[in-house]
């Protein structure tokens, strides 16, 4: 039986360590003599050997994606797999910037060295430069108003999924827009319907981002919050408001750029950030969201992106 001291040390873990369960069956194998763990550490983003104790890859600004790792190292972009830290390309850069996002050889990377921490903890910013670099290469680059932070690329990599934090000089919420890297265009999410969503009824919601798990071309992140937030299907009539939730999941689709919370029940959020977590299972079937202080687990439908049920531990 799962002890809640071991469930609270995974969530420990698992704020840290990114997921490396998309690795291949033969990788796996070999990482047996010595577990890499990709690690979100003070300065960045590393990759640790456990056998050896040392760093494969130092700690630094990063943005990760699957088994794929982008950071800046000596005003270096390099692309690394995850697994084995094998650099895969590198690139100077002029400037000073932070990868956000990264799809395949593309990265999402904002100006500055006074962006954030994490996409998750914004500064106070009114203009805010992007830069996607593809191969190697400068793809587009972006100078737009507000505060604004790359998430995640969509599926087919020609959109940028941003979050938007007003307001910009004192950010206290957020809303998820579109970014066409063709056209340069910033737009609303669609609705499940496949229709922008209408003018003044976007999603706005309070909290800071946890951790992010995919499934199912899906971005799931964590939030935990106090107050309220709404709701898009709130604001159109689908459902009714919810002004005692304190945790969600964002739950982000990356094909057809629509986005839903999954409200968690109490006691979800109403402890410290630092003990929640979440988990997808191996085959994708369900979703966990795990409070390690209260002893609680929400078992999540992924595809009904619903919750399913809660127990303790």
């Amino acid at each position: 039986m799962t002890t809640r001291r071991e469930v609270i040390r995974a969530a420990g873990l698992t704020a840290m360590t990114g997921l490396l369960g998309a690795c291949k069956p033969e990788e796996q194998e070999a990482a047996k003599a010595g577990d890499r763990l990709l690690v979100r550490h003070e300065n960045g983003l590393g990759i640790y050997a456990a056998d050896t104790g040392k760093w494969l890859a130092a700690p630094a600004a990063g943005a990760i994606n699957g088994t794929g790792l982008a950071s800046v190292d000596g005003g270096k972009l390099l692309l690394r797999d995850a697994g084995t830290a094998v650099i895969s390309s590198e690139c100077a850069l002029q400037g000073t910037w932070t990868p956000r996002a990264t799809h395949g050889e593309q990265v999402a990377l904002v100006s500055g060295a006074h962006a954030a921490t994490d996409v998750y903890r914004p500064v106070p910013r009114t203009q805010t430069s992007l830069l996607v670099m593809r191969s190697g290469k400068e793809r587009k680059r972006f100078d737009l108003p507000g505060n604004l932070e790359p998430e995640a690329f969509s599926a087919e990599g020609d959109r940028l999924f941003i979050l938007d934090y007003l307001p910009p000089k004192a950010p206290n919420v957020y809303r998820v827009r579109v970014l066409n890297l063709f056209t340069g265009e910033l737009q609303p999410l669609q609705t499940k319907q496949k229709v922008l969503v209408p003018e003044g009824a976007e999603e706005v919601m309070r909290g800071q981002g946890r951790q992010s798990v995919y499934g199912g071309g899906i971005l799931f992140t964590l939030y935990t919050h106090q107050g309220d937030h709404q709701h898009t299907g709130e604001l159109l009539g689908v459902r009714p408001g919810a002004p005692n939730v304190h945790s969600f999941i964002h739950a982000l689709h990356l094909f057809e750029s629509w986005a839903v919370c999954i409200d968690l029940p109490a006691p979800f959020g109403t402890s410290g950030s630092q003990g929640h977590t979440i988990a997808m299972s191996a085959n994708g079937s369900t979703l966990y969201a795990i409070s390690a202080e209260h002893g609680a687990v929400a078992v999540i439908d992924p595809n009904e992106l619903t919750v399913k049920h809660t127990r303790a531990f």
